[in-house]
């Protein structure tokens, strides 16, 4: 009951970033007497930023999921005091789970699950899960062709949830379908926190953004599920999932227009 009030009060604070942010995008275009570009040190930039992770798990997500890749879409704001607010959220994939018992209940001496056919059901599982966060950091300078490029920190804090994904084709075995496979899949969920340390580059023409960082990551995680089938208990532990993550990625830089003919910059 504790950690669902903390939840809810961090969506409620989640929005209000959100609400806040595009208010400043939104805001800062009318605000502007001048062209806006890289090259301007108290410039406000916000940035829509894509990303790809390789991610090493730890903690007790070790024991559960090997190596995974992580696809994030965030939007944040560069303000003119070198802060960096945004929120975000990424989706996370892979094949490997280590948890190779899973299905031994329900299988052959052989490890076969057999069909509604008598056939050997074509069953595959993989890893799935999804983070949505707030970021806030500072741009700490360093080499580049602009201010506005330079190494930076930041600190994330978020809802994390991951899951076993276990595919069925065709729903040919009935022991996996829909209403039964949730009794297999591990559903995780909880708070999260991560600190990462990386590079931007703004290129002073606009035509090139991109970014790199290695990130740590935390997250408090429970069992959300009542039953399952092969523990022959509810899942509710509680957990440390950790991962350790290097991303790179490009940026879509939103320069605001100034009242005597500024340029957008569209990459």
């Amino acid at each position: 009951e504790g950690k669902n009030v903390i939840i809810h009060r961090f969506s409620k604070g989640l929005k209000g970033l959100v609400l806040g942010l595009i208010l400043s995008a939104v805001l800062a275009p009318s605000q502007s007497k001048a062209q806006v570009t890289a090259r301007d040190t108290n410039a406000v930039i916000p940035m829509l930023r894509f990303s790809y992770a390789y991610q090493i798990p730890g903690g007790d997500l070790d024991e559960r999921f090997n190596d995974h890749s992580s696809i994030t879409f965030d939007f944040t704001t560069k303000f003119g005091n070198r802060l960096l607010l945004g929120v975000g959220g990424d989706f996370q994939f892979g094949g490997g789970v280590n948890e190779v018992n899973l299905l031994d209940s329900i299988s052959t001496s052989e490890g076969q699950i057999i069909d509604g056919t008598g056939r050997f059901a074509d069953i595959r599982i993989f890893q799935r899960g999804f983070r949505v966060y707030g970021n806030i950091g500072y741009l700490l300078g360093g080499p580049g062709p602009n201010p506005n490029s330079g190494f930076y920190a930041m600190g994330r804090v978020g809802f994390w949830q991951h899951q076993i994904r276990i595919e069925n084709p065709g729903d040919l075995a009935p022991q996996l379908n829909a209403t039964y496979a949730q009794y297999y899949d591990r559903l995780t969920n909880g708070l999260f926190f991560s600190e990462s340390l990386g590079y931007q580059y703004l290129a002073n023409n606009g035509y090139f953004n991109a970014f790199a960082a290695v990130e740590f990551t935390q997250g408090l995680t429970s069992g959300r599920r009542e039953w399952q089938m092969d523990l022959r208990a509810p899942y509710d532990e509680s957990r440390l999932d950790m991962t350790l993550g290097f991303r790179i990625g490009f940026a879509l830089a939103l320069y605001p227009k100034s009242n005597r003919n500024a340029k957008y910059y569209y990459y």
